[in-house]
């Protein structure tokens, strides 16, 4: 009998996965169209002035000059001759030590795990607003269901 709920159980998952992905899909794609910027690529050193980007969904669909589109339906940015750069990449970022004050050790006044997960969170959100769309937390963070070692 347990077995059979775990089926069903299951099969229920699978079921409001594939109707809300159903659901997604029937929804129609946002664009957004982002003019006259300078486009930095991470390749070389140059920058392709003057240049539009369109997104559809969360991918660049095009990037040229004077991309044309209909407006309805499209939110237009003007970068206003500003860079638009890829999203920068940090290979070695504690996210977790961060904004923690971790000073006292293991003493009375470490802080809580979960406290560390929300400063964590709120530390990962600052830098993606800085630009940098992956953090790699070395060492850090990977406790899991682990509580900290106090002595």
């Amino acid at each position: 009998m347990k077995m059979l709920s775990r089926l069903l159980g299951g099969m229920a998952l699978c079921l409001a996965l594939s109707v809300s992905a159903m659901a997604q899909e029937s929804k129609p794609v946002t664009k957004i169209l982002i003019t006259n910027v300078n486009i930095f690529n991470g390749r070389d050193g140059k920058l392709a002035n003057g240049m539009d980007v369109l997104v559809e969904g969360n991918k660049i669909a095009k990037i040229d000059k004077g991309i044309v589109v209909t407006p309805e339906g499209v939110t237009m940015i003007d970068g206003g001759g500003r860079t638009l750069t890829p999203g920068f990449i940090d290979m070695h970022y504690h996210v977790a030590l961060a904004s923690v004050d971790f000073r006292d050790g293991a003493g009375s006044m470490a802080p809580d795990i979960d406290f560390i997960g929300i400063s964590a969170a709120l530390e990962a959100q600052r830098a993606l607003m800085r630009g940098f769309t992956s953090l790699r937390d070395v060492g850090g963070a990977s406790w899991g269901g682990q509580t900290l070692c106090r002595s």
